[in-house]
């Protein structure tokens, strides 16, 4: 059931949205988030197995996830209404029991700071049995797990401070990703670990600037293109891309409503070594 205090929050968000994209926008978070969205929650008898939807972080089923509306887009079968994971909660969920748990593990030796950017209750979940000593990081203080007030564009932490920093769906709300990028590399310990993912427009080739955070899409700064990974060699990171619409078994991807992401984890590259990102089982 909602809560006082989450249907505020959900009632101030579609006032925003109507204010930002008018009348029509109001309407499609009114007929999605809030007519469609109740209905899901009210069917409580889970589907058959095989049929519906699965949530690997909480194990709710059910017909479908709850849908999610901006002012330029809906995204249905998104967020579960039990833990409020994504896709790219679950996706990468999948992925870190399967192939990361030792590149994490490894990092309890390196000293420095844990850092998740923008804590999400799901990375928090998904992350804290690997990672100990999590701190929460943001531009504002977005909840209670927020210690540290930063500027991805200008952090406070000293150079090679950091030994692992989690930036999930946050680059591209940042103006100058480039000057956050470069900040990343300097805080980050020579043998410490970023976890990166970014909402990438596949097939697309070059990656579309805003200008500045854009209210029709959910504020975000950049439609980024293939091109993507570009930025991080730029910035003089190496590492793996997990692109997790290839690698999770097709049934799973469907049963998790997963979309289409690529996650990356990424290191300093060694002095004199020429930066390099590789695909995962390319």
């Amino acid at each position: 059931m909602l809560t006082l205090r989450k249907t505020v929050r959900e009632l101030a968000r579609g006032a925003a949205l109507t204010r930002t994209g008018g009348l029509r926008a109001g309407w499609t978070f009114a007929r999605e988030e809030v007519l469609r969205n109740s209905l899901l929650r009210m069917r409580s008898v889970p589907p058959p197995l095989g049929e519906g939807v699965t949530c690997n972080l909480c194990g709710w089923r059910g017909e479908s996830f709850l849908t999610h509306v901006a002012v330029g887009y809906v995204d249905r079968n998104a967020f579960c209404p039990n833990c409020h994971s994504y896709p790219r909660h679950r996706g990468f969920a999948w992925l870190l029991e399967r192939e990361l748990p030792g590149e994490l593990d490894a990092l309890a030796d390196v000293p420095g700071r844990r850092l998740l950017f923008a804590p999400e209750e799901g990375m928090l979940r998904i992350l804290a049995p690997h990672v100990e000593g999590l701190e929460g990081a943001d531009l504002v203080r977005l909840n209670e797990h927020v210690s540290h007030l930063e500027d991805l564009q200008a952090l406070s932490f000293a150079d090679e401070s950091v030994a692992f920093v989690s930036c999930f769906h946050v680059l591209e709300h940042v103006p100058d990703d480039r000057r956050a990028l470069a900040e990343l590399h300097r805080v980050l310990h020579p043998s410490g670990r970023l976890l990166l993912c970014v909402p990438i427009t596949f097939g697309r080739d070059e990656t579309i600037e805003f200008g500045g955070p854009d209210p029709r899409m959910n504020d975000h700064c950049f439609d980024y293109g293939e091109d993507f990974p570009e930025r991080l060699v730029e910035a003089g990171f190496s590492g793996t891309a997990y692109p997790l619409h290839e690698i999770v078994p097709q049934v799973l991807h469907a049963e998790l409503a997963m979309t289409k992401e690529l996650v990356f984890l990424l290191h300093r590259s060694n002095a004199g070594a020429v930066p390099e990102i590789r695909t995962f089982g390319a």
